[in-house]
């Protein structure tokens, strides 16, 4: 495609960066490889057209390189000997994650965009771990270095200054969904302090206490008078009190 033709070019000056400065096999020409694979699929070979496909596109830029350089390179030597096998299998889901870390700590775009390259290796950690069913079975080599991983990339957003030690901040990037709960507490937050601030220094608050003031007084005068009605046992001793007296002067009227 198009779009391929610009980091293809690139690719090719990035290849004969690695044979001027390392011409013999090191592991640092290695690394390279994969490197600028793992560059080359961020940034094109993502893509749903290619997939599938993507280690084959890679090998035949590699051997179109070869076909430049003739006898000048062993990058194809390389490839097809010790990184070939590594990019195959499931090891490259970790260098991809590691590159988007190196992303996040080096990479001028990332500089104004820190939580969404955070986020990213976030995305992909978690793909990677339930892909691999770690929740259930975490002692596996590979679930082993995503922990690790995770660890590393902890520390870094901690000790960053988007987070500035700041233990929600990391919660907030380890789970999306938290932006939600934390979003309604900032507003429930901002609600109250407005609501306190126009009862306790608006002309609103003041007839609101007024109001409740007079509220206030009656069902004091209310208790008040409940308080002065005699107590009910009281009234009933009075009652039986009398009684005997009024029997019996009832009794002499009448004898």
């Amino acid at each position: 495609t198009d779009s391929f033709i610009s980091p293809c070019i690139k690719c090719m000056k990035y290849l004969e960066y690695l044979d001027d400065i390392y011409e013999d096999q090191t592991s640092e020409k290695d690394e390279g490889i994969i490197y600028l694979y793992l560059w080359l699929y961020d940034i094109e070979l993502i893509k749903t057209i290619y997939n599938g496909n993507q280690l084959n596109i890679y090998e035949k830029l590699l051997n179109a390189y070869g076909d430049i350089r003739l006898y000048e390179t062993n990058i194809e030597t390389i490839f097809n000997t010790k990184v070939k096998n590594t990019l195959n299998g499931e090891l490259k889901n970790l260098y991809h994650l590691y590159y988007k870390f190196y992303k996040l700590k080096r990479d001028e775009e990332c500089k104004n965009k820190k939580y969404q390259c955070a986020e990213e290796c976030v995305d992909l950690y978690d793909k990677y771990r339930e892909d691999k069913n770690c929740d259930n079975d975490s002692s596996t080599q590979f679930c082993t270095k995503l922990d690790s991983f995770w660890k590393e990339h902890a520390a870094y957003i901690n000790e960053s200054i988007t987070c500035n030690g700041n233990n929600i901040c990391l919660l907030y990037l380890r789970n999306p969904f938290l932006s939600v709960i934390l979003t309604i507490v900032f507003i429930t937050s901002i609600i109250t302090i407005i609501l306190f601030i126009l009862y306790k220094f608006t002309p609103l608050g003041s007839r609101i206490r007024t109001r409740r003031k007079s509220k206030k007084n009656i069902w004091n005068n209310v208790d008040q008078e409940m308080y002065n009605i005699p107590d009910y046992a009281e009234m009933s001793n009075n009652i039986s009190k009398k009684k005997p007296y009024n029997l019996a002067y009832q009794s002499v009227e009448h004898s």
